[in-house]
């Protein structure tokens, strides 16, 4: 016999959650039902343990009990609730190993009726023993040999009960630098960490990452990428050397054309270590340089081209322009 199921109404009493009043948490059929487990760390569990209640002159035999998430453990794979009676539902939460607001969802539906389900939607906040905002640090942009620098603050959050040590905190490679960080971060406090960055002499994206040393069992260290752009003086185009798909015996040639922001220069030395590659500086121009680059399929050979071709200039601050040389070579 099929069961109405407009018909139910059953309540749920967290047993073992804080409860705010002394008022049951009602889930009524056909709606989502809202608990939120707070925050927790990393890998802690919490077992929930609800009443159901059937109110109903029917008994009630659910189908298979699904969760939306692997963190949501329920006891059994169905329940069967007895017309007036009581059931008692229990559910393991996991949190994630990975910082992050998670929702799961427990669901529910008669045997004879799958697509009528109604759930338990689970909230939990995980958060680590330590964690960094932002998580990613974007320095900006700065020009190549200028004295601009870059700085940004990470702020560090303490989300346990007890002091946590900072043991060290540095940053690679050695153009980002860190200031003297704080020795400890008290419980449930704050604590900032300068990172400053310099212009290197080569134009284009530096990623770095700073590391954080702590006494903290949750979290023991802590790696936060660092990104920054530095700007060039000396403008290529193209911005790189694309052959395309070329056929064994076919030549390519391209051409560098590269502008100075100020003064005239000109191109000293073309290195690029690829067979069947070669680059040539052309006489500067009215302010411009140009690079020759061809390539001969039959010394390079099949397969995919991704080399580096570095351009050695007399600017007497952006000295080297780095440009990627891509394309096929097939049969």
């Amino acid at each position: 016999m099929r069961i109405a199921l407009a018909a139910l109404t059953f309540s749920l009493t967290p047993v073992c959650l804080p409860a705010q009043d002394e008022a049951p948490i009602h889930a009524e059929v056909g709606e989502v039902t809202d608990v939120a487990l707070g925050v927790l760390s990393p890998g802690e569990e919490r077992a929930l343990t609800f009443l159901l209640s059937n109110s109903t002159g029917e008994d009630f035999q659910s189908g298979n009990i699904s969760t939306t998430c692997g963190c949501t453990r329920p006891r059994a794979d169905v329940v069967f609730i007895p017309a007036g009676g009581t059931e008692e539902f229990d559910v393991t939460f996991r949190a994630p190993d990975e910082p992050m607001t998670r929702i799961s969802m427990v669901w529910f539906s008669p045997v004879d009726a799958p697509g009528d389900r109604w759930g338990i939607r689970l909230t939990a906040e995980i958060r680590a023993g330590l964690m960094a905002d932002p998580p990613e640090v974007r320095l900006g942009s700065v020009a190549v040999g200028g004295s601009e620098e870059l700085t940004r603050t990470v702020t560090l959050t303490n989300h346990t009960g007890r002091e946590i040590e900072i043991t060290s905190a540095s940053a690679t490679p050695e153009c980002f630098r860190v200031d003297p960080a704080p020795e400890v971060i008290p419980a449930g406090g704050s604590a900032a960490i300068t990172v400053r960055f310099s212009p290197l002499l080569q134009a284009g994206p530096v990623i770095g990452e700073l590391a954080v040393a702590t006494n903290s069992p949750e979290r023991p260290h802590l790696r936060i990428p660092l990104h920054a752009e530095i700007a060039g003086r000396i403008t290529v185009e193209p911005d790189r050397v694309w052959f395309g798909f070329v056929r064994l015996g076919e030549t390519r040639t391209v051409t560098l054309t590269l502008r100075g922001a100020e003064n005239a220069f000109a191109v000293t030395e073309a290195a690029l270590d690829a067979p069947g590659i070669t680059a040539t500086p052309a006489t500067a121009e009215g302010g411009l340089a140009r690079v020759r680059v061809d390539l001969d399929t039959g010394a390079a050979g099949v397969g995919i081209i991704d080399r580096d071709l570095i351009l050695h200039t007399n600017d007497p601050i952006e000295t080297v322009v780095r440009v990627d040389v891509l394309g096929m070579v097939s049969q």
